[in-house]
């Protein structure tokens, strides 16, 4: 008997909280996209547990962003895009908007590809203060529990151009979580309260870290509600591309690989109380750091494009099951690790 049920399906004649949504599935996943909301990846679900791996702040209604405004006081989690600076500041006599243009813009999308066997979806927006446009591409594909993404940023001006970008997939998670990543060295940028666990600028070897109290920390394990922490760190001397979360409970996690080429580093904000009372973590690949474009610069770290000239990068986004510590994950998202 043939299925009446498509393996693969995209539809954009749906709406959330009155804005147009694009939903991707196959058997597997539920992906839910905004475009008018910077192309934000509100959704990330894994059917076989009805479990969305994205964090969303209770107190945060999804509203059509305010292009300027200061993002912390409009972002309700998800997946972001973030470019040209993840902070906000002059920079050559403008004044780059907090997190970047992307996230509070319009995105014009369509769909590319639509069969039984893979759909994608094509986003793509020019920023505008900086002279960039970025083209995103997301692909479901039949009988797979990964998303596959392809970006590719333009420089629209007549000289080189200068930007950070991050990818920014915030999360829902619980004390029963732990993060892996293949880092190395990770700077601190603020450790809330009282520089816990350092002064901004210093640096630590993931995954320990000796906070101001002589104990000795984990940072691959989530911090409860009432730990009352708030920090902001990046890793720099990835020796992969990658990192995971894992509920090492449900033995279910979330994935990401990427390209150590194009994303040196990986920002990493913990929130775990200390922040609006707010629970959840941030994991986001990026071109550059430190986290401002006029810092980076003065570091060496960021990413320039000739007049005309195009960055291609792919990654994954990917759930992953029957493992509670995740040691390895290949670029096609094949993961190992620990039952």
């Amino acid at each position: 008997m043939l299925s009446l049920v498509r393996a693969c399906r995209i539809s954009g004649n749906w709406t959330f909280m009155g804005m147009r949504t694009v939903i991707l599935e196959n058997q597997t996943l539920k992906i839910s996209v905004i475009p008018e909301y910077g192309s934000k990846i509100f959704e990330f679900v894994y059917k076989p547990s009805d479990r969305d791996f994205l964090y969303h702040n209770p107190r945060m209604e999804m509203r059509t962003p305010v292009y300027g405004q200061y993002a912390d006081n409009w972002w309700n989690g998800g997946i972001d895009e973030a470019l040209p600076s993840c902070y906000g500041g002059e920079y050559k006599g403008d004044i780059l908007p907090d997190f970047g243009e992307l996230w509070s813009l319009p995105w014009s999308w369509e769909v590319q590809n639509d069969t039984a066997e893979e759909v994608t979806l094509h986003l793509w927006r020019s920023t505008i203060i900086a002279p960039l446009r970025i083209d995103k591409w997301l692909t479901l594909r039949k009988d797979s529990s990964a998303l596959f993404v392809k970006h590719r940023i333009t420089n629209l001006s007549h000289r080189k151009e200068r930007f950070l970008w991050g990818i920014h997939p915030s999360f829902d998670v619980t004390p029963d979580f732990r993060i892996d990543t293949p880092a190395e060295k990770v700077v601190i940028v603020y450790s809330r309260p009282d520089d816990r666990l350092g002064k901004p600028g210093s640096s630590y070897r993931w995954p320990y870290v000796q906070n101001r109290n002589g104990e000795k920390e984990d940072m691959r394990v989530v911090k409860d509600l009432a730990s009352n922490t708030n920090d902001f760190q990046y890793a720099t001397d990835l020796k992969q591309g990658w990192f995971s979360l894992t509920d090492t409970s449900e033995k279910e996690g979330f994935g990401m690989a990427f390209s150590t080429d194009v994303f040196r580093s990986l920002y990493m904000w913990f929130v775990y109380g200390g922040y609006r009372s707010l629970h959840f973590s941030v994991v986001e690949p990026w071109t550059g750091y430190p986290p401002s474009l006029s810092d980076a610069e003065k570091n060496g770290v960021y990413t320039e494009l000739e007049s005309k000239e195009s960055l291609e990068s792919a990654s994954t986004m990917f759930v992953y099951t029957g493992l509670s510590r995740v040691t390895r994950i290949a670029a096609n998202g094949e993961v190992e690790g620990e039952p």
